[in-house]
């Protein structure tokens, strides 16, 4: 009996399924490899330094060019604000004369005389502009005491018209301000109004430009203001108007800042004040109206609210020069509250600009309720694309560190970069935007005013509709710039009363919680119960 042998089973090829995995393991890590290795050959050989290319896609402008190759923003801004400005044209050659040293910094001071015509010695000259608080000082303790123990002086008689009896010290301060005073007026006949852009940087950076002092602007509406209360209680019509007329061309001053646009929308906003207390002081002879009104109508307008966004375009792009200039002389530092400024793709942080102002632009040109809802849904969206950069910021990092990816870290730190800078002017401009249509709201309800005026002077009786003024009195009937619809306009027993709508584009019966004072409301008292907080009517009545 022959016993059978048991054969081991022969060896084989491994299960095809394994071959399969390890082929696909192996596939997959060729690919990581190959892409982390473009993405060294991309960021670090074909990418290179990333610099910023001059044209109108990215720069704006193409000129004039600093040393260094980069656009020298602030002399396209000294080209614009002072064409055509001598010192004999300039209002700013008698402004500085008449607020003294103190207007000017004192390392740009030469440059700034120089461009004015002036010196030293004029500089020194004559009286000069003494605000109200530094003259109660002057006049010593005791003075100072029983004045501040009174109610606010200055405050209470730049509100109604006041006499030199009641408030002899106030009287004595303007009496002292006469010479400063005849020169602000005298700078109100002269057609610009430019103080000279001196950088001390070189290359030069527009945000270093040295300004004006905002104190001397107050300090000259301030006395110009109290004065006009005066001359209204002594019907001086004629000295009151022109005390408005110096106030309104005191907020003419051309410059890139948005603080100086503040200034002029306040400044007009105060020189209409003072027209609406001469309408309503039933002093106003249909002489005085008609002089009155071709005065107003003379005026030059505000500067262009859309001047100033091109303005806020121009500061971005210089912003984006000063960093790049500092990336180029010295590596930065990255800190935790933004991007690695050594990783910025310029030129798509220009164009991200560029889109950014354009369509705000375009905005800034709509109807005030299309704008209006447009600026609020921009300044809200970028408040949380703001909140979000930080998170962005750290997931992105990991991953593009990881992968090595420079090009993608690049648009990334451009993106939060480019989101922080845009994200600090955009709110500032949608406040000025409004706040110019209300000034220039008031300045359209002083005008119809005084038509009316003027009209019933020489009918006999109010126009029954606002169109009744067009074209014998104005050239146009302007409509509400809040709603677009025509200004609301009423006869009441004794005269009229205009009115706008407002911002909240809502009809509060004229009434304006910000403005309205009972009739014997003193200067602690405000509450204003009656008046819903809301209600921002803009309005002006004429008997």
């Amino acid at each position: 009996m022959t016993e059978s042998v048991e054969q081991a089973p022969a060896e084989g090829p491994p299960p095809r399924r394994k071959r399969h995995g390890l082929r696909v393991l192996v596939f997959i890590g060729v690919l990581i490899a190959a892409y982390i290795g473009w993405n060294i050959f991309d960021s670090y050989v074909l990418l290179g330094p990333a610099t910023i290319t001059i044209s109108p896609e990215t720069t704006y402008l193409t000129g004039p060019l600093n040393d260094d190759g980069t656009v020298n923003y602030t002399q396209a801004f000294i080209d614009r604000y002072s064409e055509g400005v001598t010192p004999e044209n300039n209002a700013m050659t008698l402004l500085v004369q008449a607020f003294g040293a103190d207007f000017v910094d004192e390392d740009i001071r030469p440059e700034v005389l120089r461009q004015l015509g002036l010196t030293e010695v004029d500089l020194a000259a004559g009286k000069k502009l003494t605000s109200w608080e530094k003259y109660v000082q002057s006049l010593g303790p005791d003075a100072e005491d029983e004045i501040s123990a009174e109610v606010d002086v200055l405050w209470h008689c730049q509100r109604q018209p006041w006499t030199a009896q009641e408030y002899p010290e106030l009287a004595a301060w303007l009496a002292e301000q006469a010479e400063p005073l005849a020169l602000i007026s005298q700078a109100s006949h002269r057609p610009h109004s430019y103080f000279p852009l001196v950088s001390a940087d070189d290359p030069p950076f527009v945000v270093t430009m040295h300004t004006p002092r905002v104190t001397s602007f107050r300090v000259a509406r301030d006395a110009l203001l109290a004065r006009a209360m005066l001359r209204l209680s002594e019907d001086d019509i004629a000295g009151a108007r022109a005390d408005a007329t110096a106030i309104y061309f005191l907020g003419q001053v051309r410059s890139p800042f948005l603080i100086s646009h503040l200034i002029n929308c306040g400044m007009a906003h105060v020189a209409f004040e003072i027209d609406t207390a001469i309408i309503a002081s039933g002093k106003l002879s249909p002489d005085d109206a008609r002089a009155m009104l071709a005065d107003c109508l003379a005026r030059p307008p505000l500067p262009d609210v859309i001047e100033a966004l091109e303005d806020e375009r121009m500061m971005f792009l210089d912003s984006v020069m000063m960093l790049y200039r500092a990336v180029r002389q010295a590596a930065p530092v990255q800190d935790d509250s933004g991007p690695d400024l050594s990783v910025i793709d310029w030129d798509y942080l220009l164009r991200c600009g560029a889109a950014f102002y354009t369509e705000w632009l375009v905005t800034a040109k709509l109807p005030y309720p299309e704008r209006h809802l447009k600026e609020s849904q921009t300044v809200d969206q970028m408040d949380r694309e703001l909140a979000e950069g930080k998170t962005l910021l750290l997931v992105k990092a990991c991953f593009h560190g990881i992968t090595l990816n420079q090009r993608a870290a690049r648009k990334m730190n451009t993106e939060v970069l480019a989101r922080q800078l845009i994200t600090m002017l955009t709110p500032e401009f949608a406040n000025l935007h409004t706040r110019h249509e209300e000034i220039q709201t008031r300045g359209q309800l002083v005008l119809l005013a005084l038509a009316a005026k003027v009209y019933h002077a020489d009918h006999g009786d109010w126009p029954r509709e606002l169109a009744d003024l067009a074209p014998e009195y104005l050239p146009a009937i302007p409509a509400d710039r809040f709603t677009t619809q025509p200004l609301v306009y009423e006869r009441t027993d004794d005269g009229v009363r205009i009115y706008s709508l407002g911002p909240n584009m809502t009809d509060d019966a004229g009434l304006n919680y910000d403005t309205y004072t009972p009739a014997d409301a003193s200067a602690e008292d405000h509450d204003t119960p009656t008046i819903p907080k809301d209600a921002d009517d803009i309005a002006i009545e004429v008997r």
